[in-house]
């Protein structure tokens, strides 16, 4: 399962979220507080930033 680790009202992410529905690709939108700097998001992401796609056990 393809998973998007997003903020709602972020445009980054709404740019992300349109591209995926534009091509058919579904996804799990899962909210991520990026604020909070969870230990298991920073593993994800280094950056600490939002989108993170999961697809196919690669992440982007």
């Amino acid at each position: 399962m393809n998973i998007l680790y997003h903020v709602p009202l972020s445009p980054f992410c709404r740019k992300v979220r349109l591209s995926l529905a534009e091509k058919k690709i579904e996804v799990q939108l899962v909210e991520e507080r990026y604020w909070v700097g969870d230990a298991d998001f920073l593993r994800r992401n280094p950056a600490g930033k939002v989108p993170v796609l999961k697809m196919g056990g690669e992440i982007y």
